[in-house]
């Protein structure tokens, strides 16, 4: 998270030793790093889309998944590196998809009528089946 009166970003995140925890925490400090470039830039230049939002995280992940499957001690070692490498790569797909195809629903209905907490529920289960 963005702390703009100090100009530095702070990671708060569950850490259970796992290797998806080490995954995740390289993915919000990526997000850190990206904040860092954003210091005294406008509003408008630091108002990024998803897919740039996301570049600098996965980035990070994906040095830490190398440095992993590099000193593997073997097989199953590198093939639970894999595995949460792709765990996570399907994980961004879908979940980008399904957000795009949510906000995409959510303003077009938008533009007929209010719509409900069940409505706006309804359209994410939909978009996420969708995906």
């Amino acid at each position: 998270m963005e702390v703009p009166s100090v100009d530095e970003s702070r990671v708060l995140c569950n850490f259970d030793g796992s290797l998806d925890s080490v995954s995740t925490v390289a993915h919000e400090l990526g997000h850190a790093y990206h904040n860092e470039w954003q210091v005294g830039k406008t509003v408008l230049q630091t108002q990024t889309p998803m897919t740039l939002a996301e570049t600098a995280s996965i980035f990070c992940e994906t040095i830490v998944s190398d440095a992993l499957l590099a000193n593997a001690s073997g097989r199953d070692e590198r093939l639970a590196v894999l595995e949460i490498s792709l765990i996570s790569s399907t994980q961004v797909i879908v979940d980008i998809t399904s957000r795009f195809m949510f906000e995409k629903e959510v303003f077009e209905r938008r533009e007929k009528s209010e719509l409900s907490a069940d409505e706006f529920c309804e359209i994410i289960i939909q978009s996420q089946k969708n995906t």
